[in-house]
């Protein structure tokens, strides 16, 4: 970077960047907010409920503002003379991600930006020595024990992953292993996939799930905290579900708190209802979907009617479907997975051995 104008053509030339966002300290950054005819940084604060005039702040619990514009327009620089104009009023804590450094964008999917979202915000935490509290750290580190650590498909990583993590999590060390686990997201294709799955289907945990429950009961009503967790994971991030499930608790428990084992037997009971109307052919086709993690596409009959029903659940704006937790508790869906699985074997078999 050249820290003064040049004179010579040859040295510019070597020095031009046009994919490198400016930032507001340095001495090739210019205001353009008069010759674009409005204060860009007012408007987008504002957006974000912050009034710099009177500085005062409105937070959205949850808000979403898109500045797009042609390449080179100067998007990147205007965001990060935002987040230095935030940072300083310490009224918005902003943290900033370039994805194009972090992900491969040509092979990208949400479950990738999320993991890098989230690497970021740690990172982020630790750097500035911010503290957070300790149930939120454990809820964390029980994520990774639970799904990342116990998954086959990355032994390795998740015997790192088993071997470090300790009984008192901290930023530094919770910043030390998302960086493990994003360096892997990024440089091995088979620990990609994996990971992939790992969070799409865990994805439950870390949406508003959580305050649905809380504005309906006092979450220390749960005899167990793990069943608050169970609760979200059996709805397959389906609110109604995730009522219905709570309300059937509330109906089983014989006491004034909810136990674990109230929790299984209103899950059980749930899974029932969808024994009464699901055929054998449609199990095949719940625990086939299953199988090719979630990915077949399109929509039939069968599909829609399963979709209008819940026993098969979508997300990222259908490009993904699961069958609902539930069903899967059922003895004719694990008899149909069985069935499908070894189908997909024989046939890997047989592909191989003509090959």
């Amino acid at each position: 970077m050249l820290t003064m104008a040049s004179n010579n053509p040859l040295e510019v030339l070597q020095s031009l960047n046009w994919d490198e966002p400016i930032m507001p300290d340095d001495p090739r950054f210019v205001d353009t907010d008069e010759a674009r005819g409005e204060n860009i940084q007012y408007r987008l604060m504002r957006k974000f409920g912050y009034d710099p005039i009177r500085r005062q702040l409105f937070a959205s619990a949850k808000k979403h503002v898109l500045l797009f514009g042609p390449i080179g327009c100067g998007k990147s620089t205007e965001l990060l003379r935002l987040h230095a104009t935030l940072r300083a009023t310490w009224k918005l804590y902003p943290v900033t991600l370039n994805l194009r450094n972090e992900v491969d964008i040509n092979n990208l999917q949400y479950a990738d930006m999320l993991m890098a979202l989230a690497t970021a915000v740690v990172q982020e935490l630790a750097t500035q020595n911010i503290s957070v509290p300790k149930k939120e750290l454990a809820q964390l580190g029980n994520w990774f024990k639970e799904h990342v650590a116990t998954e086959e498909g990355i032994k390795e990583l998740s015997a790192e992953i088993t071997s470090e993590i300790s009984a008192e999590l901290g930023i530094p060390f919770l910043a030390k292993l998302m960086s493990k686990v994003t360096a892997k997201f990024k440089n091995s294709s088979s620990y990609k996939d994996t990971l992939r799955n790992v969070i799409r289907n865990s994805f439950t945990q870390f949406v508003v799930m959580r305050q649905i429950l809380a504005g309906r009961i006092d979450l220390a009503v749960f005899q167990e905290p793990a069943s608050i967790e169970k609760l979200i994971e059996y709805s397959g991030g389906h609110p109604r579900e995730l009522l219905r499930l709570l309300g059937l608790a509330c109906e089983l428990t014989d006491d004034e708190r909810i136990s674990d084992a109230t929790l299984e037997r209103a899950a059980d009971k749930l899974a029932d209802e969808f024994r009464y109307w699901l055929a054998p052919d449609d199990y095949a086709f719940l625990a086939a979907t299953d199988h090719a993690n979630g990915l077949i596409k399109g929509m039939d009959g069968r599909s829609s009617n399963l979709l209008w029903r819940l026993a098969l659940l979508q997300y990222n704006n259908g490009s993904w479907r699961l069958s609902h937790p539930l069903v899967r508790r059922l003895a004719e869906y694990k008899k149909a997975l069985v069935l499908v699985t070894v189908a997909a074997t024989a046939a890997a078999t047989a592909a191989s051995a003509a090959v």
